[in-house]
């Protein structure tokens, strides 16, 4: 449970963290973030961490506010297209 390691030191409840981990792993897919030891789940366990810290425990508002976050950011890089301009060879 990579949240885990995130956490040392919080006072979490049990429900709490389950709603951590659950956010987590989602976005995790959402975001096609499927190595578990790539830095983008560091940047959005900590964003997790975060949300719940300020009493944000639902995990699909965690969900929304993370994505939200990440559009436009190096977060959603992976999964946009990059913008075209022109063939190849136009001057």
């Amino acid at each position: 449970m990579p949240i885990k390691k995130y956490i040392a030191g919080s006072t979490f409840d049990p429900d709490t963290i389950t709603r951590m981990v659950t956010a987590l792993e989602a976005l995790r897919t959402i975001l096609n973030l499927h190595d578990p030891n790539d830095p983008m789940v560091e940047t959005i366990a900590k964003k997790v961490v975060s949300l719940a810290s300020q009493g944000i425990t639902d995990p699909a508002e965690i969900r929304r506010r993370v994505v939200a976050d990440s559009e436009g950011s190096s977060l959603s890089a992976p999964n946009k297209e990059l913008p075209f301009s022109g063939d190849i060879g136009d001057p």
